[in-house]
Formats: C-alpha cells, sequence, structure tokens
C-alpha cells in the first residue's frame, strides 16, 4: 500500500494575493500586511478606522496537489471563515465570498457596517452571497500555475 505524501507549506503565489488584495479593496476595506514568519500571508482587515480580523493566506501541495486555502478570523475570535481553492479560477470565486462573510460579520456587530462598502444596497438589506459547493472539497481542475 502506498503511503499519502505529506502536506507541505509553500510560498503563496503572487497571482493569489493579488486577488486577494483587489477583492479587498473592491468591498472598500483596507488590507495590512502582517508581519508572519513563515510560507502564509497574513492581511489585517479594517474599513475607516474599525479593525475586523485578520485574513490568512495559505499554500500547501499535497504530492503534486496544490491547495490555496483563504481563512478569517474576527479580532475577538467569534467569527472564524475557511475556503479552499485548487485553481486559479475557484480562488477567483472563493475570495469574494470570503469578503461577504467578512461583512455578515461586521454587520452583525455594528449597525451601519456596510454604508460604505461597494455591495451596500444587498449588504444592508441582509443579503449575503454564499456557497454553491463544499468549501473544503472544490472540484477536480487543474493545479494552479
Amino acid at each position: 500500500m502506498a503511503e499519502t505524501p505529506a502536506e507541505t507549506d509553500q510560498p503563496v503565489p503572487d497571482w493569489a494575493v493579488k486577488v486577494v488584495q483587489q477583492t479587498v479593496r473592491d468591498y472598500r476595506y483596507t488590507g495590512e500586511y502582517l508581519p508572519n514568519p513563515g510560507e502564509a500571508i497574513h492581511i489585517g482587515v479594517r474599513r475607516g478606522n474599525d479593525q475586523i480580523g485578520e485574513i490568512v493566506v495559505q499554500h500547501t501541495m499535497t504530492g503534486p496537489r496544490h491547495l490555496l486555502r483563504l481563512h478569517f478570523e474576527s479580532l475577538d475570535g467569534d467569527a472564524k471563515e475557511t475556503l479552499a481553492a485548487r485553481s486559479l479560477k475557484q480562488w477567483q470565486e472563493i475570495t469574494p465570498l470570503l469578503l461577504e462573510r467578512v461583512c455578515r460579520y461586521g454587520c452583525k456587530k455594528k449597525p451601519g457596517w456596510c454604508e460604505s462598502c461597494s455591495q451596500a444596497d444587498r449588504h444592508t438589506q441582509g443579503m449575503f452571497r454564499g456557497l454553491t459547493r463544499t468549501p473544503e472539497a472544490p472540484p477536480e481542475e487543474a493545479p494552479p500555475r
């Protein structure tokens, strides 16, 4: 019986970080890089002077298979969300979904949180986009390049 290869941390691809940066800007948040000694990228997320939490971008490989994880944790620890992707297309789909969850959490904690959000029309009515598939088991596609 063959042994399952171990999951190893890899540097996060530049394209993955650029997608996250653009999505953070699209939702009118500010993202600040936080120090981290490992391969993962840590981004502190705030709107105006209000900090809400941290996004962590992680890239791992198990054998030849790539996996990118996008994790959000609120400053108070009340909200934790993790989504995963195996391709650029999936990454572009899940990144806005994570920011939807950040906004949902912000609106729950502070009325009017999304007044300056690019999605304010939907968010002020309590409408947040949801997942169409299980986040930890994305369909197989070509690995990210």
